[in-house]
C-alpha cells in the first residue's frame, strides 16, 4: 500500500511539472549530425573541394568520399544540400526563437559526424566544440 501511494505522488508531481518559459537570450549554437546540418557539409566540404578539382584523378577520389549518386552532391536526392528534406529541428528553433538584435546563431553540426572519429573529413562532436571555442563573442544569455 504505501509503495502504492508513494508511486502515486511522484505521477501526479511529475505530470503536474512544466517548463517554465524560454526567455530571452543571444545565442543559439548547435552541434551534431545530419539532424542538425543546415547545409553544411555539402557548403563547407563538398563545394569547396569540387570547385578545386582541376584532374580526373581529383574529380574520382572526390567522387569516392561524396559518391555522386547517393550522397550530398545529389541535387536530386538532397536539393536544399541538407541531409534532411526538410527544415532541421535546429532551424525551425532558429526561426521560432529569435536572438536578441545583439545575438547570434551558429551551427557546427554536419552529417555523418560521430561523437569521436578518425574520419578526415567530417568533424566530429570534439572538432566541433574545438571550432565553437575558438575566441568569439557571445552575449550574456546564450542558448
Amino acid at each position: 500500500m504505501n509503495k502504492f501511494v508513494l508511486a502515486a505522488v511522484v505521477a501526479t508531481f511529475a505530470t503536474n511539472a512544466q517548463a517554465g518559459p524560454l526567455g530571452a537570450y543571444d545565442d543559439l549554437i548547435v552541434f551534431g549530425d545530419s539532424f542538425s546540418d543546415p547545409g553544411n557539409v555539402y557548403n563547407d566540404l563538398y563545394a569547396p573541394a569540387a570547385a578545386a578539382v582541376s584532374s580526373q584523378e581529383e574529380q574520382d577520389a572526390l567522387d569516392a568520399i561524396f559518391d555522386p549518386a547517393n550522397s550530398i552532391a545529389n541535387s536530386t536526392l538532397y536539393p536544399n544540400r541538407m541531409w534532411s528534406n526538410g527544415t532541421t529541428w535546429a532551424t525551425k528553433l532558429g526561426a521560432t526563437y529569435q536572438p536578441l538584435a545583439s545575438g547570434t546563431r551558429r551551427n557546427y553540426a554536419y552529417g555523418g559526424a560521430r561523437r569521436a572519429s578518425d574520419a578526415p573529413i567530417i568533424p566530429d562532436l570534439s572538432e566541433q566544440v574545438a571550432a565553437y571555442t575558438k575566441p568569439t563573442a557571445l552575449g550574456d544569455n546564450p542558448l
